[in-house]
């Protein structure tokens, strides 16, 4: 069967064994109606708190025409539910053994409603049908369920049909995907393989034939791959966008998916309807659902022994008397036998069996070149082919100075082709002759001036020096380079025209014969780059010039050239040519993984530019994990450029070349990009990472340049520093640690600032409640000629009686005729979601879905300033800062922008948050404008019953006149389907400080001693104690006898708060007698001295005299 072919040729699978079958339709009888409670199959159920079913009861119906079709009852079961309709086979299981293969045959035909999506229409993508395998009977059928193991058919814009497995849109997992036209939706001619085109209302696919296979491998995953095809045309397909190409095999490694079912012991059968089987755009034309009419099915389980395939991209890399030898792993293999050979293809038994994927071969003699061949292995069974045979030749190392050489014969050059002189070769992978010798006898060059290019493969022309150095942490390339670059005039011009361009590439290499490509991961290069006005510039890793990437740059009138004549004096032989320009380099391998550094000089002789700054590379993985590297350089593949006029070629003449190894440790540099943002209470002190530091310490002074204590030490780069005394300036430094030294950061102030939080609708807590809130939005439901909206702008959308959050109003209106803005779904389209999950992030979040393309909605959700936890009839955010954060974990089309209401008039923010997907919210998913007054906002028009597109203009809230806010949310234009998780507003002002302390410490009576430790509560705060722990009391007063200035008398300390607004007053005072009087202020009281102890604390010192022969004392502490 050709099932096996295919398999065969995609993953080497063996002979089978042929087990038992598991359905065949074919087989028994069935009755017209649900098919749910014959022969064996039981519908999946699953219920909620409410003991609601939240999957359908009738998946599919009994047909006389076809074995099973979706007709109006199937229909109607699975609208009332919200995760779709599946039915299992409930019969003993066949078994979940290693190597089962579960292999299934279904002829069927699928439908859309009715309709012609003519001119520029769109379709949506919907996962329509799902079968394989569950340990799990009692939900449904998911990719997110660790215990289902299921492929998804999906009908994809533009007339496509795929299938995945345990996914609804991972690429990755994608095992085919039927070709069309993306305009015409016109199926390539002999891929006919659906038979449809709904652009010309052609809605029902021909009859077709699936073929499918679910692998259960040794290595903890499954998988997959199959075929579709039409039964009239023989037209199939098995890979993405192709026709028989040889299958396309996914698997689940690396994605977290049904682990719990390959742990199981007994998987059942199970298919069914996923719940996007309804579209909202069908719904124009009829109910909205994607029909199937399945006329056959039948799935059988066999055990099929592995037959590995041999290991691929095997790559050996040489060193001093070893080699580094890696390969991709095979599918299933458990270990690997490596064979080595002086004598090509000569192979006795393997020297190593090893597990992993990569080993050093050491002990090999230099200058011996040394085969290698890998074959994979699964105990018990044959092993794999020999994977191709590479070959190798481990050399001396090389340090200290690597060339030096001006490219004469005095040195060993003679004018040919530097390939093949002098140790350098040609790359393998480029254009050959990059450089030629000239002038050996006399002055010598490297030059590629008439070597001619190929430009047409942009490969560019390369050599590389075949000496062997370290690539070792620290290990460092640098050395200078003398050249000049010739221009060339325009064809037919007297003036040449430059393109920005880079010319001449070197730098050290891990794969000498690759590509020489500035961004390769195996290669570390700088670029001398051509600017389109004559300025030369270096570039590090990137042919993109800008000022991160830029090491140093020369203006053409410090080169001694005019090739575009902009001294407008003519273009003379002379002005094609520059001076000689002398470039001083350095490219170091730092410690962090994947890292390299560069700093360069230009000179000519009336400039110099130089490097302030080290530029850092993007990760390197290829260069950084090899162990050796060698010198290479090219004439750079667009070094010959054109543009829609002209072609520009630029070549290059080297004068002098040296290169030195050596080794650098990290110089210790300052944390730059400090930034300190007020919070109440706090400071937030963020910072970019500096390369290489191993952590920070963050210090605080509370003067300028004055003493400073060590806040913590992290090794992230954002620390909140808490609590600090709002409206008082401190100055923080951020001090890197390197294994070298150390290295401060400027000092920079950051002030506290009095800040409450009025609303806060957070679902990354998930504490905002425990079930979902289902909006009941048929009720207001109106249409106004092409609009349907819902206005929840006077009934809220969902009130905080219903849910631990805020009351939100709406208006919610899509901008395109539809049947029912809740997508004929009821609960799916418009809810409070309960500790959703999605892309590994789970939160309480609010849900909008509008199934399919079009038409979109615009969506206007807010909180009435009445409502918030701190209610107020308006805001006056001039006078008050007022800070907005709204967040979203799923943003799939249109805006989120805030929303604010001044007075009767809606405002939207001109910034507009991405898609948080993905565990983003908090970055691409969040938008937060700490002063609404501040930033930009333009007016948006709202009349209920018309659409509110975007504002025309844009200016500061300031300007606006943002003086009554009595109303913040959020703003989605063209949306599709979001999940907004934070609404969070703050708003200038302050707890009191004792408010604050007390409620920190659940504390209702100041007055109380919550502990019993004898000091009551508000005397724990003054003291700086802690109320719930009776060990703790603070720092109590102390009294001694002493003289001072000649008087007896007493000594007291006591500490008082720092704090500005301490919300207390401190006030010692005295009596004479208990009983007779009470304790007052004493005039003779001598305030003797003051010290800070801390941040927090000062140390009060009194002298009480002695004026009577008895004297009582009191420190009373007074609420304000």
């Amino acid at each position: 069967m050709r099932k096996y072919t295919l398999a065969a040729c995609a993953v080497g699978m063996a002979a089978l064994s042929y087990g038992q079958v598991l359905f065949d339709s074919t087989a028994g009888s069935y009755s017209p109606g649900d098919l749910s409670g014959q022969n064996n199959w039981t519908a999946l159920q699953q219920f909620d708190e409410n003991s609601l079913p939240q999957l359908g009861t009738n998946a599919f119906t009994v047909d006389n025409s076809d074995w099973l079709i979706n007709d109006a009852a199937s229909d109607a079961a699975f609208l009332v539910t919200t995760n779709g309709s599946y039915v299992y086979l409930n019969e003993a299981s066949a078994g979940n053994e290693l190597y089962s293969e579960w292999t299934g045959e279904m002829d069927f035909s699928f439908s859309i409603p009715q309709g012609t999506y003519a001119g520029n229409g769109t379709m949506p993508n919907a996962n329509f049908f799902t079968i394989g395998l569950t340990s799990s009977t009692t939900n449904g059928l998911s990719e997110f369920d660790q215990n289902d193991v299921v492929l998804f058919l999906r009908y994809r814009a533009n007339n496509r049909l795929d299938m995945q497995l345990c996914s609804e849109q991972d690429a990755d997992l994608r095992i085919f995907q039927t070709p069309s036209d993306g305009d015409t939706w016109v199926e390539p001619a002999g891929q006919e393989v659906l038979g449809m085109n709904p652009q010309t209302g052609d809605c029902q696919s021909d009859e077709l034939h699936l073929s499918w296979t679910i692998r259960k491998t040794t290595d903890g995953n499954y998988l997959a791959w199959g075929s579709v095809s039409n039964k009239n045309t023989g037209a199939w397909v098995d890979d993405v966008r192709t026709n028989g190409l040889g299958g396309r095999v996914v698997s689940t490694a690396g994605k977290n998916k049904a682990s719990g079912v390959y742990a199981a012991t007994d998987p059942v059968l199970a298919m069914g309807r996923h719940t996007d089987a309804y579209s909202a755009q069908y719904a124009v034309f009829g109910n909205g659902m994607i029909d199937m009419d399945i006329e056959s099915l039948s799935v059988e389980k066999s055990i099929v022994s592995p037959d590995l395939v041999a290991p691929t991209n095997v790559v050996a890399l040489p060193y001093d008397s070893q080699v580094t030898l890696s390969w991709d792993g095979t599918l299933e293999a458990s270990s690997y036998d490596v064979f080595r050979s002086t004598v090509s293809g000569s192979y006795g038994v393997a020297f190593t069996n090893l597990t992993g994927t990569n080993l050093v071969d050491t002990g090999l003699v230099n200058n011996t070149e040394y085969f290698y061949t890998v074959q994979a292995v699964y105990d018990g069974f044959a092993n794999s082919t020999n994977s191709i045979e590479v070959s190798v030749t481990p050399t001396a190392i090389f340090t200290g100075t690597i060339i030096d050489t001006s490219f004469t014969a005095a040195e060993g050059y003679s004018n040919g082709d530097l390939a093949g002189q002098q140790g350098w070769k040609a790359s393998a992978d480029s254009d050959p002759n990059a450089f030629n010798i000239v002038n050996a006898s006399s002055s010598g060059e490297a030059s590629t001036v008439g070597n001619g290019f190929v430009d047409t493969n942009y490969l560019g022309n390369a050599v590389y020096l075949d000496k062997l150095m370290d690539n070792n942490p620290d290990d460092t390339l640098e050395g200078t380079i003398q050249f000049k670059l010739q221009g060339y005039t325009a064809d037919g011009q007297s003036v040449a025209t430059l393109l920005n361009s880079d010319i001449l590439s070197f730098g050290p290499t891990a794969a000498e014969d690759s590509p020489h490509i500035a961004w390769d991961a195996d290669k570390a290069l700088m670029l001398v780059r051509l600017a389109a006005d004559g300025n030369v510039a270096v570039l590090f890793t990137t042919e993109n010039a800008d000022n991160t990437t830029k090491l140093a740059e020369l203006q053409r009138e410090d080169l001694s050239w005019d090739p575009e004549n902009e001294e407008g004096d003519g273009v003379s032989a002379d002005d094609l040519v520059t001076e000689t320009i002398t470039l001083d380099w350095s490219i170091r391998k730092t410690r962090e993984p994947g890292i390299y550094q560069a700093k360069a000089t230009l000179s000519s002789s009336t400039a110099t530019n130089t490097s302030l700054d080290y530029v850092v590379s993007p990760e390197k993985t290829g260069m950084y994990d090899s162990s050796a590297s060698k010198f290479t350089m090219s004439h750079y593949r667009n070094a010959w450029k054109s543009n829609s006029t002209y072609t520009n070629k630029t070549d290059v003449v080297l004068e002098s070349l040296r290169v030195t190894h050596t080794n650098y440790p990290p110089v210790p540099t300052p944390p730059s990009g400090v930034l300190a943002v007020g919070g109440d209470r706090s400071v937030t002190v963020s910072w970019d990472a500096a390369l290489e530091a191993n952590s920070y310490d963050l210090l605080m002074a509370e003067t300028e340049g004055g003493p400073q204590i060590v806040v913590t030490n992290v090794t992230d780069t954002v620390v909140l520093d808490t609590p600090r005394f709002n409206g008082v300036t401190n100055w923080y430094t951020v001090r890197g640690y390197f294994d070298t030294g150390i290295a401060d950061s400027d000092e920079i102030p950051g002030a506290p600032f009095a800040s409450v939080t009025v609303l806060e609708f957070d679902g990354v807590n998930e504490d905002m409640g425990s079930a979902n809130v289902n909006f009941g939005l048929t009720d207001g439901l109106t249409t106004n000629g092409s609009l349907v909206y819902i206005d929840n702008t006077v009934t809220p959308l969902i009130s905080s009686s219903e849910y631990n959050g805020p009351t939100f109003y709406a208006y919610t209106l899509l901008d395109a005729l539809a049947a029912d803005i809740t997508d004929g779904r009821g609960d799916i389209g418009y809810r409070f979601n309960n500790a959703n999950t999605g892309n590994g992030v789970t939160t309480d979040n609010f849900e909008y879905r509008q199934n399919g393309g079009a038409p979109r909605a615009d969506l206007l959700w807010y909180v009435e300033s009445t409502d918030w936890a701190e209610p107020t009839a308006s805001v006056d955010a001039i006078a008050n800062a007022v800070d907005v954060r709204i967040a979203n974990k799923l943003l799939s089309s249109g805006t989120f922008q805030i929303a604010v209401r001044n007075g009767n008039t809606w405002y939207v923010s001109e910034d507009s948050a991405g898609n948080g997907t993905g565990g983003a919210w908090n970055t691409t998913g969040t938008l937060h404008i700490p002063n609404i007054a501040e930033a930009n906002f333009g007016e948006l028009p709202v009349t209920i019953g018309s659409e509110m597109g975007q504002p025309s203009s844009f200016d500061t809230g300031a300007n606006l006149g943002f003086t009554d806010i009595n109303a913040v949310g959020w703003y989605s234009d063209e949306q599709l389907r979001f999940k907004p998780v934070q609404l969070i507003v703050n708003v200038s002002g302050s707890v009191p400080s004792l408010d604050y302390w007390a409620a920190n410490n659940s504390i209702s009576n100041l007055y109380e001693d919550t502990d019993g430790d004898r000091v009551s509560n508000l005397k724990e705060y003054a003291f700086l104690g802690d109320p719930n722990d009776p060990e703790n009391p603070g720092m109590l007063p102390e009294l001694s006898v002493a003289e001072y200035m000649g008087t007896n008398g007493f000594i007291f300390v006591n500490v008082e708060l720092r704090d500005p607004e301490p919300g207390i007053e401190y006030s010692l005072e005295t009596t004479e007698n208990l009983v007779a009087a009470g304790f007052a202020p004493d005039a003779e009281v001598v305030k003797i001295g003051e010290a800070n102890i801390d941040y927090y604390l000062k140390a009060v010192t009194n002298f009480i005299p002695a004026t009577a022969a008895t004297k009582f004392i009191d420190l009373k502490v007074n609420e304000l």
